[in-house]
């Protein structure tokens, strides 16, 4: 079921479930609703419940080898300066209706990254141009897809 979070406390089923996907997750503090609305305005874009609700549980967090999976929403490296950043160097013609809070790691333009787009979750590389295709399911499959990459890249690396 769709996991439902009071204004001021994390959920803690929430970031359960990110780590029955990607068992070595580390998460930073929760956002507060302050911090969600901060970046919603600056962007102009709102986020699902599902994202604020990830949010409200942890304002970030990591999984395997380091990787971002879950920008902050603030800060230098956070979603909001980077779709900002993404707007200013790409014309992209649905980007600023987007707001792009992950990517996959990979670096270069294999990278993928993770956005939200009129209320929809897409999948978009600096290789795609202004392509971008939408998810293939929710946020805990996008996960539970890199989790298998991960494995499968250490299982043929022994």
């Amino acid at each position: 079921g769709r996991h439902r979070l009071s204004m001021n406390s994390a959920d803690p089923t929430i970031l359960d479930h990110i780590r029955k996907v990607m068992p070595s997750a580390t998460f930073d503090p929760p956002a507060t609703p302050e911090m969600v609305v901060a970046a919603e305005r600056l962007l102009g874009v709102r986020l699902p419940l599902w994202l604020r609700d990830i949010y409200l549980a942890c304002n970030g967090f990591v999984g395997p080898t380091d990787v971002r999976y879950l920008y902050p929403l603030d800060g230098e490296d956070g979603a909001a300066e980077f779709t900002l950043f993404l707007r200013s160097e790409w014309t992209l013609p649905w980007i600023e209706r987007a707001t792009i809070f992950s990517e996959n790691g990979l670096g270069g333009s294999l990278t993928v990254h993770w956005g939200i787009l009129d209320g929809q979750l897409i999948e978009w590389c600096y290789g795609d141009g202004p392509e971008y295709s939408v998810a293939d399911g929710d946020i805990f499959a996008l996960l539970a897809r890199e989790q298998t990459l991960w494995d499968e890249t250490e299982a043929n690396a022994e």
